[in-house]
């Protein structure tokens, strides 16, 4: 009994060590806490899937309302819950003007931020995502625009604890990209699927970290609700310019 008891003892301290060391140090912006703006700042993205005669397309990511109300009416995608949330692609909004004036740069730095863009490949028409420009081709980088859906995370930290993978899946002439996050795979597929071989899969695991989705799943007009009404606002409550500048910079007549 007095060795189990000893052996315990032993196991939690080493689990607490682990703990200690391997946890996510907290990231201070302003001088507060990031998780004090954490849920503020972000934002749900926007997934939809194309679909028309009958037929499955690729998968599109974005972080506008007003983008997914234009392919909803004309390129026939549809528009679903959204998996997990990141920071737009101009976040700045939510702080220029007020007392996290000229923050970006510093959040970006200290959260371990990388940018997420989506592309259209010219081999397979169809969108693809990375978070890194140099990794593509060189031979049509040059003449392949890039969209930025916004930022997302290299590394667990600023409370991005959701691991998302990306998979592309190529069937024939028909190409389409999964971001699910390993939770979602593992519920799904199992814990070994990331790990087996397909022909026909491109499985990237640990793609970026993202944040989880806030209280209960929403449909797709609240969370356009949510992101509208969140832009007109800063993450400290005042009324936003919308300004992608920095307003201490800028001079006033």
């Amino acid at each position: 009994m007095i060795l189990k008891k000893y052996f315990f003892i032993i196991f939690s301290f080493f689990q607490f060590l682990i703990l200690f060391v391997y946890s996510a140090p907290t990231v201070y912006i302003n001088g507060q806490p990031f998780s004090r703006i954490r849920d503020k700042i972000t934002q749900p993205i926007f997934e939809g899937v194309y679909y028309s005669n009958g037929r499955y397309g690729d998968i599109k990511y974005t972080d506008k309302p007003r983008k997914v109300n234009w392919n909803n009416k004309n390129s026939h995608y549809y528009f679903t819950d959204s998996p997990f949330r990141i920071l737009s692609s101009n976040f700045e909004i939510r702080l220029n003007g007020g007392s996290y004036d000229c923050k970006k740069e510093e959040i970006i730095k200290k959260c371990g931020l990388v940018p997420l863009y989506s592309y259209i490949s010219p081999y397979y028409n169809a969108l693809l995502y990375t978070t890194n420009i140099n990794n593509i081709n060189n031979g049509w980088n040059s003449n392949t625009k890039f969209t930025l859906i916004g930022y997302v995370a290299k590394e667990q930290r600023c409370g991005a604890r959701l691991e998302v993978n990306r998979i592309v899946v190529r069937t024939g002439k028909q190409v389409y990209t999964r971001l699910i996050s390993n939770n979602n795979i593992i519920q799904q597929y199992g814990p070994n699927f990331m790990f087996q071989q397909s022909p026909y899969m491109e499985k990237t695991k640990g793609f970026f970290y993202a944040w989880e989705p806030i209280g209960n799943t929403m449909n797709f007009q609240e969370m356009k609700n949510e992101k509208q009404f969140g832009d007109n606002n800063l993450v400290d409550g005042l009324p936003s310019p919308k300004s992608k500048q920095c307003l201490r910079y800028q001079w006033f007549p």
